[in-house]
C-alpha cells in the first residue's frame, strides 16, 4: 500500500470514486451499481448536454490522475483495485443509449448494469487486449471499451424490443 501514500488525498478520492475502492470485494461491481443509480437521478435533474460535458471532463481528469504513477517514475501495475472511477465512466457511457432513447427505466437501467459488469469481468475480444497492455491509458480504456460494447448492445436489444 505504499504506493497510495505517494498520491494525495484528492488523487486518492477521484482514483477511489469516494472511497468506494477501498470497499473489500466487488468494488468494482459497487462503483458501477452506484452509478447506475446516481445517473438515474442525475437525467431527472439535469439535461443530456451537461451529463455529456460532465462525463467528458472526468474522463480527461480521470486519465491524467491515472497517469500520475507513469510520470512520478512509480513502477506500480497502474490497474491497482482501489482504482474504480473506470467503472464509473465505463457504466456512464453504457447508459448513454437510456438518455438518447428516452428508455431511462428500472429494466433498461438494470440491462445496462448487467450488460457492462458482463464486458467489463469477461473481457471478450478487443476488451481483453486493452487490458493486457497493462499502461495507464488500458485502466480506463478497458472499461470505455466495455461500455461501447454494452451501447452497442443495449441499442440492439432496443430494436428487438
Amino acid at each position: 500500500m505504499k504506493k497510495v501514500k505517494d498520491l494525495n488525498i484528492f488523487t486518492l478520492t477521484i482514483l477511489s470514486f469516494f472511497g468506494i475502492g477501498f470497499i473489500p470485494g466487488s468494488s468494482g461491481t459497487y462503483a458501477s451499481a452506484i452509478t447506475a443509480i446516481m445517473v438515474y437521478f442525475a437525467h431527472k435533474t439535469s439535461d443530456s448536454s451537461s451529463l455529456f460535458t460532465s462525463l467528458l471532463i472526468l474522463t480527461l481528469v480521470a486519465t491524467y490522475l491515472i497517469s500520475i504513477p507513469l510520470i512520478k517514475k512509480l513502477k506500480e501495475n497502474f490497474d491497482q483495485s482501489y482504482i474504480v472511477i473506470d467503472e464509473f465512466i465505463g457504466m456512464s457511457i453504457s447508459l448513454l443509449p437510456l438518455l438518447l432513447l428516452g428508455q431511462f427505466t428500472p429494466a433498461w437501467l438494470v440491462t445496462g448494469f448487467v450488460l457492462f459488469r458482463f464486458f467489463d469481468i469477461a473481457k471478450p475480444s478487443i476488451i481483453g487486449r486493452i487490458d493486457r497492455s497493462h499502461s495507464a491509458i488500458s485502466v480506463l480504456n478497458d472499461d470505455v471499451v466495455a461500455g461501447i460494447f454494452s451501447v452497442v448492445t443495449l441499442f440492439a436489444l432496443h430494436l428487438v424490443f
